[in-house]
């Protein structure tokens, strides 16, 4: 997460971003492709960016829940109407909205992005208000430090 963080800072910073960051100090291991899931956290920071163009704010964090990691990003954009949340995961689907005509794309990313946690047995949640902006959250299975896996029994 902090690998990614540190890639985009360069663009917050161009685009006057306000970043606040709250990673859980507790170690959570997940069995995960890395490239994969830079690619998962990369989407979800740059679409924060991309459909925010008045209120530049973005929040990162990541915690346990239920016995799950879970890293979260929010932004104060233009959000997604209830109706469409449904859709936002399916291939090439991009919300109807004229306020992201000029946001490039073909909307194929967050069905990437759903793709990629279906293989990692994890789960991406979207909560949505337009005009206040959105938050996916990403959940992945926890490891015992040992290296086994819980849920293998």
């Amino acid at each position: 997460m902090r690998e990614i963080l540190q890639l985009v800072n360069y663009q917050f910073k161009l685009q006057q971003f306000a970043v606040k960051v709250g990673l859980s100090g507790a170690e959570c291991i997940i069995r995960a492709d890395r490239d994969a899931l830079s690619d998962v956290l990369f989407n979800l920071l740059t679409n924060a960016m991309k459909y925010s163009p008045g209120r530049k704010e973005i929040s990162v964090s990541s915690y346990k829940r239920n016995g799950l990691a879970a890293v979260s990003v929010r932004d104060r954009g233009i959000g997604i109407s209830k109706d469409e949340l449904e859709k936002i995961f399916d291939p090439y689907y991009r919300v109807k909205d004229e306020r992201n005509l000029s946001v490039g794309g073909i909307g194929i990313g967050l069905s990437i992005v759903k793709n990629i946690m279906d293989a990692h047995d994890g789960h991406i949640e979207v909560k949505s208000s337009p005009g206040r902006g959105s938050t996916f959250t990403l959940f992945f299975p926890v490891e015992s430090g040992d290296g086994h896996d819980p849920s293998a029994g």
